[in-house]
């Protein structure tokens, strides 16, 4: 295998160097990616053989063998308590107001414990998040949203109206908010009923689901 990719004519050199890489820290034989080619790690499928190399390589094949073992003594599933997770990023996290958050740190925690009324599939296409539908007037500037029923906090308060309204003046208020800008467009918000909401917006807004109401934007969490 290193004769084939060496470019070298000399067989005395070829002999030196690949007795130099035996002994080099980084090329140890035992090493779950030793020998992996380009070829065997590119796609746009990977065979067997290559995938448990590299879960060896990163720990994740000896986590796998334990998991029958932790099958046996998993505690029952119950409701309540607390769930630590880690993200890896750089930077302190100096909040988690989504009406002032502004690092992808951040953002990434926040989507993953709030919610807003849309949010963006894995097709890149807005749907209903807090929202279970919606409707649009003809000239494009009235948006109504109807609301999910029985949302709750994580204190266990109701999710209505109210809330969406709440939410969005705070984040049109530049004294309470870092992304007024964002909602410049929206001129009035009007509660309709507990579960109904209508956006009135100055002009037509093409991107107004995904730009204003997607959850990770830091507007309508909650």
């Amino acid at each position: 295998m290193i004769d084939k990719h060496l470019k070298i004519r000399s067989a005395l050199e070829q002999k030196r160097i690949r007795d130099e890489l035996q002994t080099a820290y980084d090329f140890d034989p035992r090493d779950p990616l030793f020998g992996l080619s380009k070829d065997a790690l590119s796609g746009p499928r990977l065979s067997r053989r290559a995938v448990l190399r590299l879960l060896a390589a990163s720990g994740t094949l000896s986590a796998l063998h334990l998991l029958p073992q932790l099958g046996a003594i998993r505690p029952t599933a119950a409701a309540g308590g607390e769930l630590s997770c880690g993200w890896s990023g750089v930077g302190e996290i100096r909040t988690l107001d989504p009406a002032q958050i502004n690092q992808v740190l951040q953002f990434q925690i926040a989507s993953n414990v709030l919610s807003g009324l849309t949010h963006i599939n894995a097709q890149l296409i807005a749907e209903g998040d807090l929202a279970e539908s919606w409707t649009v007037s003809d000239n494009g500037r009235e948006w109504t949203f109807k609301l999910r029923e029985g949302v709750v906090f994580h204190n266990g308060d109701a999710f209505t109206a109210d809330d969406v309204l709440f939410t969005y003046n705070r984040s049109k208020n530049p004294e309470k908010s870092i992304h007024t800008g964002v909602l410049s467009n929206v001129t009035d918000l009007v509660k309709i009923d507990d579960y109904t909401v209508k956006f009135i917006l100055t002009a037509p807004q093409a991107s107004f689901l995904t730009k204003t109401l997607e959850r990770a934007s830091g507007r309508a969490m909650t």
